[in-house]
């Protein structure tokens, strides 16, 4: 499962898990260093291709990101590929809504998280339709059979089982 910051990746990720009894992967586990105290501090290459493998190794799974261009192995792996389609406005509101969770207690926290932060993660949103949303469909183009955009989970659900 594909989709910007904030398009409801996580939320429909857990959701199929408990659905399907899948175990869900989160590529941010993967590709930052969790042992960072701030966030930006990305994984060794190596590390994570690592990662990547175990989980492909695994019978079924969910994997959940805003990434592709390491992750081809994984899209040819896939039964089906979603595209979470949702406004950049909509995302906009859910990061800033997480962002003011995480600050007040309502939502843990992994890491210290600033206005900066915040910030830089809200202009790259307005940026990932048009510069990675293109680069992964392009990247995925050969597998268009697999590949299903939806905006909700009940499209979601709808997709994997028709």
């Amino acid at each position: 499962m594909i989709g910007g910051p904030g398009s409801g990746k996580s939320f429909i990720s857990v959701k199929l898990s408990r659905r399907y009894g899948l175990p869900v992967f989160d590529l941010d586990d993967l590709f930052w260093d969790r042992h960072a105290d701030r966030y930006g501090i990305k994984a060794s290459p190596v590390e994570r291709d690592r990662a990547l493998a175990r989980i492909l190794d695994s019978s079924a799974w969910i994997i959940e990101g805003v990434y592709y261009g390491w992750l081809s192995r994984s899209f040819e792996a896939a039964e089906k590929i979603i595209i979470l389609t949702v406004s950049v406005g909509k995302r906009d509101w859910r990061i800033c809504k997480r962002f003011l969770q995480r600050k007040v207690g309502l939502v843990p926290r992994k890491k210290k998280e600033s206005l900066g932060d915040l910030w830089e993660l809200l202009a790259w949103n307005h940026s990932y339709d048009r510069e990675h949303l293109c680069g992964a469909r392009l990247a995925i183009s050969h597998l268009q059979d697999k590949v299903v955009e939806c905006q909700t989970f009940h499209e979601v659900v709808q997709a994997l089982e028709t």
